[in-house]
């Protein structure tokens, strides 16, 4: 079990065989909302509960007590867990807006306006949640068409009166232990969420286990908090994304924190992660995006059946596709290549039980043909495609990410992972000589290649630009993206008179549908840096960004952003990607963990290098390196959430909390899987690799309004 506070928030996280759960409260001012998510059939409750003041509601020590029991006519989850209420005098409270359902359908309602959640509802003939009192007990239920069961009792303290969807009552004035018993029955199939190891520490890779013995108690933590978060979140059924709101498969997520995880951890997470994979691809080699499960899994299947229907899988994203086999060669280089001999031996029933090396082949098919007119978009009719999915307003077409960070090194991981599976390679012949048409648009594809290569030519994406033409609207736009006067007078004193002057250089984020570069800065050339062999001309350019401070830049002394449009002419692309926005001015731990381990992959070609690369370029790579180590270590447990933000102050940047409290668009999660990867970068890379913080009195300072975190056993 894993208990953490973060702000005004609590979380506790608990996995066994019958799934993964979270339980979370959130207080501001008279307001306590109450939020259970389980990975089994991916539901959840919410309820808010508005007291007057005096009311202090804090989250057992103790773990939730979970069951899954398989019967010839139905499936029962049952869960029970417990809060605790403090009352101060005699409280009045009522409860309201309760949901009892799946967390696609809360999150629907968390993300947009009631009215949107109601409209949703009402499409979808939903029917309502029901609240009653019975034997002292508040009583939840909902019925799902008849399929599935929802049923929670919580037995709250003091005398309950309710009128439809509110129940009002009165807390006694003392401590008060509150039991809640959460039961979904109904004709579905359970998942096996049976773990990958007995404790958290034994996920590490026994080359690792004996240097984790030897880590500082500072540095033990940081590792014991990335491990609990990835015993969370996998399973032999797959690994779930994040939690709270994830709690089911992501394939970009999970091929992305399995090319960091290899070699750090057991062969199970691997195994598991790439069976994961390999089962939901679809006819065609797509890598499905995300499973959807349960009452929504049904619901959008459009099905009459009177059961829940196997999980529905979605397909619209492009980089998950090259992911795979970039995914599989990693590993190989690692090691693990009999592991990946195994999984391709294997057959998937989800791949109509094709074997591995059918299904990858389709795979890699599938991506040669989105290559043969050059530069890779978006799936028609499809305005995001990559990791950035919430870009949908900016006019993306080719990213950055796909074109030069995912696509040019598909070819080189095809040779590799041929000349390592004689199998794979006689069904990619044996298809291309069954399939006339197919061979034809391979000979148009050879005979255009040039076409191709200077179509997907990094220079295209190529921005050169002079500092101070952004000085002109700096303030305005400063001010927009949520800045306060005292924050931008900050920000603005970091950019000096010489600067202004300067021209500086970088990658754009994507083309538009006109091949011109959108000009928003981004750390996406991570996935050059991981999968790629950049020149040093390029790297140079690649670089800049990265060390250049925000408000010019990406860099913060807690951070790099993942976005920067400062330099965009288009005020509302300025204007969209703010310090509330999901992929805006905001950190995600995700895109440190691949720079470094992208970092670490150049370095290592320092020495085979001819012409050898300058020393100053080297030197930049190291202090990169450093600098990521350094504010992972100042993210503290942030450094495990999905994403984070930050307030400037001239004492220095501090972390804040990116959620629906600070007006974001949407929350966080607190536990993500490709972001509790940091022990990666500790473990196996020698400890005086990693950036000291001497003083722990000056790490606390750099969080705002963070908790600390805390396990019980």
């Amino acid at each position: 079990m894993l208990k953490r506070t973060e702000a005004d928030s609590q979380f506790l996280f608990h996995h066994d065989a019958a799934g993964s759960a979270a339980i979370v409260v959130r207080s501001s001012g008279e307001l306590h909302e109450l939020q259970a998510a389980i990975s089994q059939q991916n539901f959840g409750l919410v309820m808010v509960l508005k007291a007057s003041p005096g009311l202090k509601v804090e989250l057992s020590n103790e773990h939730p007590a979970m069951s899954i029991t398989d019967n010839s006519s139905s499936t029962i989850f049952r869960m029970n867990f417990s809060v605790h209420l403090t009352a101060e005098t005699d409280i009045s409270a009522e409860i309201s807006n309760v949901l009892f359902e799946s967390m696609r359908s809360i999150r629907i309602f968390q993300e947009g306006s009631e009215e949107e959640y109601r409209n949703f509802v009402t499409e979808a003939h939903l029917s309502p949640t029901r609240l009653a009192v019975e034997n002292g007990c508040l009583v939840i239920d909902r019925d799902y068409r008849q399929i599935l069961s929802y049923r929670a009792e919580i037995a709250f303290p003091g005398e309950f009166t309710y009128s439809g969807q509110t129940i009002v009552m009165t807390i006694p004035r003392g401590y008060h232990e509150v039991t809640i018993f959460i039961e979904l029955s109904g004709r579905y199939r359970s998942e096996d969420f049976s773990a990958l190891a007995s404790a958290p520490v034994h996920l590490l890779h026994d080359d690792v286990l004996s240097e984790y013995g030897t880590l500082s108690p500072f540095r033990k933590d940081m590792v014991d908090r990335n491990l609990d978060g990835i015993f969370i979140l996998a399973s032999r059924a797959k690994l779930m994304a994040g939690s709270p709101r994830f709690l089911t498969y992501f394939g970009r997520d999970t091929l992305l924190s399995l090319s960091l995880l290899v070699g750090k951890t057991k062969e199970e997470l691997l195994y598991y992660g790439l069976k994961s994979v390999f089962s939901r691809l679809s006819d065609k080699g797509e890598v499905a995006h995300e499973e959807v499960v349960g009452e929504f899994a049904h619901l959008i299947s459009a099905s009459a059946a009177p059961d829940i229907p196997r999980p529905q899988l979605e397909y619209h994203m492009v980089d998950d596709d090259f992911l795979l086999p970039l995914t599989l060669v990693r590993c190989m280089e690692k090691g693990f290549g009999t592991l990946i001999e195994q999984l391709l031996d294997e057959e998937y029933r989800g791949g109509g039980g094709a074997s591995g090396h059918v299904l990858l082949a389709g795979n890699i098919r599938f991506c040669r043909k989105q290559l043969q007119k050059g530069l890779v978009a978006y799936h028609t009719d499809e305005s995001v495609g990559d990791w950035r999915d919430s870009l949908a307003s900016q006019g993306i077409r080719y990213s950055y990410e796909l074109n030069r960070g995912l696509v040019p090194f598909l070819e080189s991981a095809v040779t590799k992972l041929t000349d390592r599976m004689p199998r794979l390679r006689e069904i990619l012949e044996l298809e291309k000589g069954e399939n006339p048409a197919d061979a034809d648009a391979d000979t148009d594809a050879d005979a255009d290649a040039d076409a191709v290569r200077r179509s997907r030519d990094r220079n295209r994406y190529l921005v050169t630009v002079r500092l101070k033409q952004v000085r002109q609207y700096l303030d305005d736009w400063l001010h927009e993206a949520g800045f306060s006067n005292s924050e931008r007078k900050v920000l603005c004193g970091r950019i000096s008179d010489r600067a202004e002057d300067s021209w500086y250089s970088f990658y754009a984020l994507a083309l538009d549908r006109m091949y011109e570069p959108i000009k928003i800065q981004h750390n996406d050339i991570a996935f050059s840096l991981l999968y790629g062999d950049p020149e040093a001309e390029e790297l140079d350019i690649m670089l800049q960004p990265l060390e250049t401070a925000f408000p010019l830049g990406l860099k913060t002394e807690v951070g790099l952003l993942v976005s920067n449009p400062c330099f965009a002419e288009d005020r509302e692309i300025r204007r969209s990607l703010i310090r509330k926005q999901y992929h805006g001015l905001v950190i995600w731990p995700l895109m440190h963990n691949i720079l470094f381990h992208g970092i670490q992959r150049q370095l290592a070609r320092v020495s085979d290098k001819q012409p050898p690369w300058p020393s100053s370029l080297i030197e930049r790579l190291e202090n990169l390196k450093a600098y990521i180590l350094n504010v992972m270590e100042k993210a503290g447990s942030f450094s495990t959430s999905e994403l984070y933000s930050f307030t400037a102050s001239a004492e220095g940047d501090l972390i804040v909390p990116f959620g629906r409290g600070s007006g974001s668009t949407t929350e966080s999660n607190p536990v993500q899987l490709w972001s509790n990867l940091t022990f990666t970068t500790i473990l196996g890379e020698g400890e005086g690799e990693i950036g000291k913080v001497s003083d722990t009195g000056s790490l606390k300072k750099t969080v705002l309004n963070c908790g600390k975190r805390c396990q019980t056993p």
